[in-house]
């Protein structure tokens, strides 16, 4: 059984559809806090923390939506948070052993509603970013998306959104390489803006059936 059949079965539910819908919502609130910052600062989008983003992303997932959420929990933690029977699992495989892996935290996990977040089945590792998304493997440094990769080696997790505020330019080349990847990719243009060029906010759910080399899962 592969990994995605195994989280299919182990929630439930439709894992893609949902990944699909909390990408668009990700779109619309982080679109919304980019208007809300340049409004409030009167400075370009360019300029937005990505705490900002995060925060109200995070904040509008689980008070207009339900979803429990956690914030930057390191990937040691979620492996302590496993259920009984993926650790008696884990503990037959080789621990994962890079530090840098397992210090990763991801700046939002986001699982099942109405759950405690230590009984509770994850749906997304989501990546927050400013001004960019790349998913670009580096040889000399690991980019989030090998690292969710990695990660989802050792965790029962279906999915990865890697999104981020975007000028016109950025969200081409972003949309463009998440349909040669066969990433889904969802995005909102940013409305109201007092900023004279197009600003919009993406997502890309990550295609997991590709191993953190890029290569085929299997």
């Amino acid at each position: 059984m592969s990994h995605t059949e195994r989280v299919f079965r182990l929630i439930g539910v439709d894992v893609m559809a949902d990944a699909e819908e909390i990408a668009r919502l990700i779109c619309k609130y982080g679109a919304d806090a980019v208007t809300r910052y340049v409004k409030m600062s009167g400075m370009g989008p360019e300029t937005i923390p990505e705490y900002f983003l995060t925060s109200i992303i995070a904040d509008q997932l689980h008070s207009s939506n339900g979803y429990v959420i956690t914030l930057e929990t390191s990937v040691s933690e979620l492996l302590e948070w496993a259920s009984r029977e993926q650790r008696k699992r884990l503990s037959k495989q080789e621990r994962l052993r890079d530090l840098d892996i397992r210090r990763w935290k991801p700046d939002i996990v986001v699982y099942k509603a109405h759950t405690p977040p230590d009984d509770a089945d994850m749906l997304a590792l989501v990546e927050v970013k400013r001004g960019t998304i790349s998913a670009e493997i580096s040889d000399d440094k690991r980019t989030d998306r090998e690292k969710a990769l990695r990660v989802l080696e050792e965790l029962d997790c279906p999915h990865i959104i890697l999104c981020g505020s975007l000028n016109e330019e950025s969200r081409n080349l972003q949309e463009i390489e998440a349909r040669q990847q066969n990433d889904f990719w969802a995005e909102v243009k940013v409305d109201s803006l007092p900023w004279p060029l197009d600003y919009f906010f993406g997502a890309r759910v990550v295609n997991t059936s590709l191993d953190a080399n890029g290569a085929p899962g299997t």
